[in-house]
C-alpha cells in the first residue's frame, strides 16, 4: 500500500510476520503520458503505468546511499535519475546520472563524480 503525503511515500511493508512503516522523501515525479511517470527521491525511484494509482519500486542499487533530485524521460523506455550524496569525509559531495533503457527496469551509472547533480 502507497500513500502519498505531501513530499513522502509512506508504505507498510511484510517484514517476516509485522508489518513495518517506511517514509521516504521525495523530490520529483514525472509522467510520460498520463499514464507513465516515475517519483524518485531519498535513494528510491518508483513507476506508475497507471496514472499514479500504483506505485512500483525500482531497483537502481548503487552501493551507498543516493539522494535521487530529479527524473527524466524522452519516451516510456530511456530515462534519467540525477542526484547525489555528501560523505562527511572530506567534506566531498558525488554526484549520479543513472540510465535505462527498459523503462525503469534496470538503472546503470552514467556518471559518479564530486559535484553536483541537481536535474537532468
Amino acid at each position: 500500500m502507497l500513500v502519498f503525503l505531501s513530499a513522502l511515500i509512506v508504505f507498510l511493508k511484510q517484514d517476516g510476520t509485522k508489518l513495518i512503516l517506511v517514509k521516504i522523501e521525495l523530490s520529483e515525479i514525472f509522467f510520460i503520458n498520463s499514464y507513465t511517470g516515475w517519483v524518485v527521491g531519498d535513494s528510491t525511484i518508483f513507476k506508475s503505468t497507471n496514472g499514479g494509482i500504483n506505485w512500483i519500486r525500482q531497483d537502481y542499487t548503487y552501493g551507498v546511499a543516493t539522494c535521487l533530485n530529479s527524473v527524466r524521460f524522452i519516451n516510456e523506455n530511456t530515462g534519467f535519475a540525477a542526484g547525489g550524496h555528501h560523505t562527511g569525509f572530506y567534506d566531498f559531495y558525488y554526484k549520479y546520472i543513472f540510465n535505462t533503457t527498459n523503462g525503469g527496469a534496470n538503472w546503470y551509472i552514467l556518471l559518479n563524480q564530486q559535484g553536483s547533480a541537481n536535474s537532468v
